[in-house]
């Protein structure tokens, strides 16, 4: 993407008043975007030229449109009972655990809050390949932190940044997002980690059902460390609603009611549904064409 002059200036201007308003340094607010802390500040001196790209990837933090919104913010009942338990987490000093179907939009809010309330939230997403190690990988990069050593001399790094910003009366929160994919050893040391932090850093876990199954399951094997884990997340476990399948909120502006009626019979969560409309609208915007029961059938090669 090209963006001209004036579209480049309001993204250093827009960017600069996030920057105030949230009360985060340059090299901060770099780490929460990914963008070089050097790139930032020419941005906002103008001394060197940055390339468009890294523009755009900090518009997309700060929620500066550029290019044309085909999906805006849907404030799910589930979207603001996420909020709600990361706020809750925070203002309580309490661990959540936020359990909700695949394609509920638990990300999209976790990652909503990160962009308003950017200091002190810290937000990592697990993976199948995630080991501990990597775990505090992602954590120590996030904070600013060494990565060399051990995991456990990376768990204790990270405890004792955390905990060195609650003791200056900063009021940090970590939010573990995908937790149904973190391994049983990884849990274990998890509970270390948190016993280090406990009543100075809450830990909110968000996951699906997957989740409080495997605790469940480990727990009652009584494998090592799980009891005392789960003990430790039980309370503050809060199960979502089921999805809307009407999904009345994001077809308000489809005007074919045929095609309404099939994505709610074909689209399983609101994930699906976001790629299939998406898609959809971007390709019938080139073409100058509207979405229709029948061009969304012929894009998505829907024969019957």
């Amino acid at each position: 993407m090209t963006l001209n002059e004036q579209t480049r200036t309001g993204i250093s201007a827009s960017m600069q008043d996030y920057i105030k308003r949230h009360d985060v340094s340059i090299n901060a607010f770099a780490k929460k975007t990914g963008v070089n802390p050097r790139f930032i500040s020419h941005m906002i001196s103008k001394k060197e030229e940055v390339k468009d790209a890294w523009y755009v990837k900090v518009a997309e933090h700060i929620n500066f449109q550029i290019k044309k919104s085909y999906w805006p913010l849907r404030k799910t009942d589930e979207f603001m009972e996420v909020i709600m338990a990361i706020k809750d987490a925070r203002e309580m000093e309490v661990n959540k655990t936020v359990i909700g179907e695949t394609g509920c939009g638990k990300t999209t809010a976790a990652r909503q809050y990160c962009k308003k309330n950017p200091k002190f939230t810290y937000m990592i997403t697990i993976t199948s390949g995630h080991t501990k190690r990597v775990m505090y990988e992602d954590m120590c990069e996030l904070l600013g932190l060494s990565m060399n050593g051990t995991a456990l001399k990376k768990e204790r790094r990270v405890a004792e940044a955390l905990l060195g910003m609650r003791l200056s009366g900063d009021d940090p929160v970590l939010i573990i997002d995908e937790a149904e994919n973190l391994t049983q050893n990884t849990l274990k040391s998890l509970k270390s980690f948190y016993d280090r932090l406990e009543g100075h850093c809450p830990i909110v876990l968000l996951g699906t059902s997957q989740l409080t199954e495997k605790l469940e399951h480990l727990s009652a094997r009584n494998k090592e460390g799980m009891p005392q884990f789960y003990s430790r997340f039980k309370a503050g476990i809060i199960t979502l609603d089921p999805i809307d399948r009407n999904y009345s909120l994001f077809l308000s502006d489809v005007k074919d009611k045929r095609l309404t009626e099939l994505l709610r019979k074909t689209c399983s969560d609101y994930r699906e549904l976001h790629d299939r409309v998406v898609y959809a609208k971007k390709v019938l915007d080139k073409r100058g064409e509207e979405l229709t029961l029948e061009t969304y059938k012929l894009i998505h090669n829907i024969r019957s």
